[in-house]
């Protein structure tokens, strides 16, 4: 069926060989080796470009924090936590960050009701803001990007992932 042979030789007591020829078209299509090499340079450039950045980490849950925070840290970015939306928008009226990584499910206020805040604040409306959820169908991710978040990390986090999506969002003040 596919225009090929099929055959082996053996001998008794040595064992076998078999053999076949397949015709098969050349494919455009990366192979995993290039896909791996281009993912890896990625992940670099992306490393290189955050260095030094400083974020804005919005998350209640202590476990997941020491996640992102050791993750941050491990990649030379300076992190500050905050627990709640309400504390996020304090935060950034007070001091000056490279990004926010902003989980969506949180008590006092949620990170949807923060981002909206934040961006009716004309000097922060350009202020990158990546959502980190578990929240992760079409629906969720639609839905963060109406409220004014740039982009959707999902959890469990991923570190290439995180690192690769703050970089095309998060610019290294000088």
């Amino acid at each position: 069926m596919m225009g090929g042979k099929i055959w082996f030789d053996s001998e008794y007591k040595m064992g076998s060989t078999f053999n076949f020829t397949v015709k098969v078209k050349i494919s455009n299509k990366k192979s995993v080796s290039e896909r791996i090499d281009e993912k890896d340079q990625l992940l670099e450039q992306a490393k290189n470009s955050l260095k030094g950045a400083k974020i804005l980490l919005v998350e209640d849950n202590l476990v997941n924090q020491k996640v992102a925070q050791k993750i941050l840290k491990l990649n030379d970015i300076s992190v500050v936590i905050a627990n709640n939306g309400k504390e996020a928008i304090e935060l950034v009226d007070a001091e000056e960050f490279d990004g926010v990584l902003m989980d969506c499910m949180m008590p006092e206020m949620d990170g949807y009701s923060a981002t909206e805040a934040i961006r009716k604040r004309n000097h922060l409306a350009k202020l990158p803001i990546v959502a980190m959820t578990a929240n992760a169908m079409k629906h969720d991710i639609d839905h963060v990007l109406e409220v004014g978040m740039n982009d959707h990390i999902a959890k469990p986090i991923n570190p290439e992932t995180m690192l690769i999506t703050m970089a095309k969002w998060f610019k290294k003040s000088d």
